[in-house]
């Protein structure tokens, strides 16, 4: 998928982000491939990454195919908690 633009003020970001999420093609509908969720990043430069990382610790997610795919909602949560430099709160968990 090419990127229309990057996203670049933290406020505009986290208003953007579930449209964004919710709206991105996938190969499945369930949520992203792995590759899938690197393309979705560059949608948002000043994301901390090692912020989304530890949020995406203990996600659950199915395998299709042999693929692992995490579900759109740990997706953007993961991505709120990257943007606002912060780890999950307990509300946050599955």
């Amino acid at each position: 998928m090419k990127l229309k633009k990057q996203i670049t003020s933290i406020e505009h970001q986290i208003s953007k982000i579930e449209g964004e999420v919710e709206n991105f093609i996938t190969k499945h509908v369930y949520g992203f491939t792995q590759p899938e969720m690197k393309t979705l990043l560059q949608y948002f430069p000043s994301c901390d990454i090692a912020r989304y990382n530890d949020a995406m610790i203990g996600n659950t997610g199915m395998f299709i195919d042999g693929e692992f795919i995490t579900y759109r909602v740990d997706v953007i949560t993961a991505l709120y908690c990257g943007l606002e430099d912060r780890s999950r709160n307990f509300l946050e968990f599955d």
